[in-house]
């Protein structure tokens, strides 16, 4: 394809990458990093980056699950391709769904399944490109200060692509960020 973004070339790399990074003594986590961190977030948004994250995911994921930690690190960003694009993957999503449990990540993804609408709702009117207006107007309308500490942490929060960097607001139990997330409800 000639178009560089659409993921297609970039699942056919980690698939070439997949397949014979043992014959070079090539380590495909950077690679795998690069794509779910630097790129899906990004271009979250392209449908066709999303049917083919998601193909590459369910094609592959025997080979994953035993070289990998992409299930268990990435989940965040792979569910983020369920929040915006929910009608047309959540098919694609549920035959990788076991492979994202483990006894380290079933509190954390409990608690990302249950945030997906407040994840989409996030995306949608505070990530939204080329609408600051709309935004800000939103914001204003709700008493929103988008500056604050507290609306950068619950940002950072809901909008985190890897799994187990920092405390789930929901455990700590801190009565002004989930009064925040009660706004943007």
């Amino acid at each position: 394809t000639a178009n560089r973004q659409s993921g297609l070339v970039f699942a056919a790399v980690l698939q070439f990458f997949l397949n014979h990074s043992h014959h070079v003594i090539f380590d495909v986590e950077p690679v795998l990093h690069h794509f779910f961190v630097d790129y899906v977030s990004v271009h979250y948004r392209r449908h066709l980056l999303a049917m083919s994250a998601l193909l590459f995911l369910t094609t592959n994921t025997q080979k994953l699950l035993l070289h990998t930690s992409v299930f268990s690190r990435y989940f965040p960003a792979i569910l983020k391709l369920l929040a915006w694009h929910p009608r047309t993957v959540a098919t694609e999503i549920l035959p990788i769904l076991p492979a994202m449990v483990s006894p380290q990540t079933f509190g954390e993804l409990f608690h990302t399944l249950l945030d997906l609408p407040l994840t989409a709702a996030f995306m949608e009117q505070h990530d939204r490109p080329g609408d600051e207006a709309g935004s800000e107007s939103y914001a204003h309308r709700f008493g929103l200060d988008r500056t604050s500490p507290t609306f950068k942490s619950v940002q950072q929060y809901v909008m985190r692509n890897e799994a187990g960097l920092g405390v789930c607001l929901w455990e700590v139990g801190d009565e002004v960020h989930l009064s925040m997330i009660r706004l943007l409800w």
